[in-house]
């Protein structure tokens, strides 16, 4: 009895929000403007785009009134150039947060354009701040492990977590 009244009265923090069920994508909007209005999507399997959704996220966004540009990566492995590529255009369209829509690996990938997003070409430092991320995960039938091309260490960006994580959603 004190076990579950003890369970039941209490607090406790966790890093990243996580939003499960089928309506749960309806609350992107609100997710991505409480960080900020302007948003660098991040993706890169072209199943993301042909299950539709790619386009449930764009459209939730534009519905929102939510600025967004898309920064596709052009294929697996994921490199060094790529990374750059994306922040290159993050800073030109002047992004408050990233939005990943991807697998684990994906995830990873956007943990080192917000971290590097400003320390301005310097490596393995740890920055004062980073780009929020919000995570859609979308783990397709499929999916294979793959590694990227270049050297990260995973602790070091192990520091950085989504500040949302959507699962097990409808679209």
């Amino acid at each position: 009895m004190w076990l579950l009244s003890f369970m039941e009265n209490t607090n406790y923090y966790q890093e990243t929000k996580v939003l499960k069920g089928s309506n749960a994508l309806e609350k992107l909007c609100d997710e991505c403007l409480f960080l900020g209005d302007k948003v660098l999507i991040v993706f890169s399997e072209n199943r993301i785009r042909q299950s539709g959704l790619y386009a449930r996220v764009v459209s939730l966004l534009n519905i929102s009134g939510v600025e967004h540009i898309t920064y596709e990566c052009s294929g697996l492995p994921y490199s060094a150039e790529e990374k750059e590529k994306a922040i290159a255009l993050g800073k030109k369209e002047n992004v408050q947060l990233v939005l990943s829509i991807g697998d684990e690996e994906l995830m990873y990938f956007t943990k080192m354009v917000a971290h590097d997003y400003h320390t301005h070409g310097l490596t393995n430092i740890k920055p004062q701040k980073h780009l929020p991320i919000i995570n859609v995960s979308a783990i397709l039938k499929e999916s294979a492990k793959r590694d990227l091309d270049f050297e990260y260490s995973n602790s070091f960006y192990a520091h950085i977590k989504p500040t949302t994580l959507f699962l097990d959603y409808d679209f």
